[in-house]
This record gives structure tokens, C-alpha cells and sequence, in this order.
């Protein structure tokens, strides 16, 4: 291990056993109001400490999807399909409005992020996001390492490469609620078993109060959370994440 991964190992280690994950928060919070784009990097340095600590400790994961794919508990296994390579799963539309929502994620011990609760305190999640009840979706998922530049992960080109992978429909009605749905069908030892910090859905950008364009995502950084990311025109996503597809 080289003195920087070293490093970052250590300093996540520290943060997770003295707590200090609140702190750095705080900081960062407090930042925002007078330097962002510090605040900004205080937080992409603790979340890549994580990240490496994570790939430190851990014993390694076999190197192909269905090698992975069989080491799953049979729980997880019963919630995805391994089908061409990719995989897939269902939720049910719900059709409910933002408030029942959060009232619901809070009750299955998710919470919202600051920007999340933002965006679906929108109108437009409540008139453009939400699903048909009852009806069932088949999703299929695209690792963010399939596409292997840091550079090259944007939001159109995850969009065209679900495309290919897909088929035509891929992208044409996702809506906010799948990601909601998201959230509560797998818990984060499922999302860390299938190699992952996040699942996203590049839905039509939601608006936030800042004037900002931004889609809900699932992660296990920090807790069981729902969180908005900001989405403008050629943002970048990180690898180890997900983005989930309408998939037939």
C-alpha cells in the first residue's frame, strides 16, 4: 500500500471509530456559506477516504458479474435477475405524492438528504415524477465502471450506453419514484454486496430552490439515504456506483 492510500486508510479509519464523520459535515456545512468550493473538496476528500478504506479491508470480490452474482445471499438473489450480462429487478408504482413519501422512507429508517427533501418539495416531482399505481417496472442496471474513464461517465453518455444495452425505451419514462423505490427495496449491506456506493436514475433533472438541475440517488455513504445530485450539462459520476434503466 503506497503513503497515500496508507494515508487515506487512516483517516477514515479515525473518522469512523471516533465519529468524527459528523464533524467533518459541520465544517463542511459551515464552509459552504463562505468558500463552496472548499467545502466541496473537504467532502470529495472524506468520501474517496472511505472509498479506499473500503478497498482496504476488504477481501477480494470475484472478477466477473455472475461470479459476484452467485455469491449473494438468498435474499438478494431473489430480488435480481442475471440476464445478458446485466442486472435486473422490479418495483411497483405507488403513484404517492412527495409528503407521503417521506413520511413512508422515514418509517423504513431512510432519510432525505437536505437537496432531496429540496427537490420533492417541487411541484413538478408531484405532476411529472411519479408512477402509474400497480403497474410494474423492469429495471436493468449499468455499472459505473462499464464505462472506464472518469472523464467519459457523464449523465448523456450513461444515458446512450443504456441505449445500447436496453433497447430504445431505456430512458423514456423514468420518472423520481423508481429512485424512491429503489431505496427501499435494497438495504445498504445488499448495494455494498453487489459492489456498489449508489444506484442513481437519470431522470428529467428536478429544479431545486437554487436554480439547479438535479436527479435522486440511493447511497450507503452516510446512514440509508435518498439524495439529489446536481446534474448540469457534463457532470461527471463517480465508478462505483450504478444507474438504473427501463429495461423489457
Amino acid at each position: 500500500m503506497d503513503s497515500r492510500k496508507f494515508g487515506s486508510v487512516v483517516l477514515a479509519s479515525v473518522s469512523i471509530a471516533d465519529g468524527h464523520l459528523d464533524v467533518f459535515t459541520r465544517v463542511a456545512n459551515a464552509l459552504n456559506k463562505q468558500n463552496p468550493d472548499r467545502a466541496t473538496a473537504m467532502a470529495t476528500l472524506l468520501e474517496q477516504a472511505l472509498v479506499n478504506f473500503e478497498v482496504a479491508v476488504e477481501s477480494p470480490r470475484p472478477q466477473t458479474l455472475a461470479e459476484r452474482y452467485e455469491a449473494f445471499s438468498p435474499e438478494l438473489k431473489a430480488k435480481l435477475m442475471l440476464e445478458n450480462g446485466h442486472l435486473h429487478f422490479t418495483v411497483q408504482g405507488t403513484a404517492l405524492n412527495s409528503k407521503d413519501w417521506e413520511a413512508r422512507l422515514k418509517t423504513g429508517g431512510h432519510k432525505l438528504s437536505k437537496y432531496s427533501a429540496d427537490v420533492l418539495s417541487k411541484p413538478d416531482y408531484n405532476k411529472n415524477h411519479r408512477l402509474e399505481a400497480g403497474k410494474i417496472y423492469k429495471l436493468g442496471l449499468v455499472f459505473g465502471t462499464e464505462i472506464a474513464k472518469d472523464s467519459e461517465r457523464t449523465t448523456s453518455n450513461l444515458k446512450a450506453h443504456a441505449l445500447r444495452e436496453f433497447g430504445p425505451e431505456a430512458n423514456e419514462d423514468l420518472k423520481g419514484e423508481v429512485e424512491l423505490l429503489i431505496r427501499e427495496k435494497f438495504t445498504n449491506a445488499e448495494l455494498q454486496a453487489m459492489g456498489l456506493w449508489y444506484i442513481a436514475v437519470l431522470h428529467n433533472p428536478i429544479t431545486d430552490s437554487g436554480g439547479h438541475p438535479r436527479v435522486l440517488y440511493s447511497d450507503r455513504f452516510v446512514g440509508s439515504y435518498v439524495r439529489a445530485y446536481y446534474d448540469g450539462p457534463g457532470g461527471q459520476w463517480r465508478a462505483r456506483g450504478a444507474f438504473a434503466s427501463l429495461a423489457s
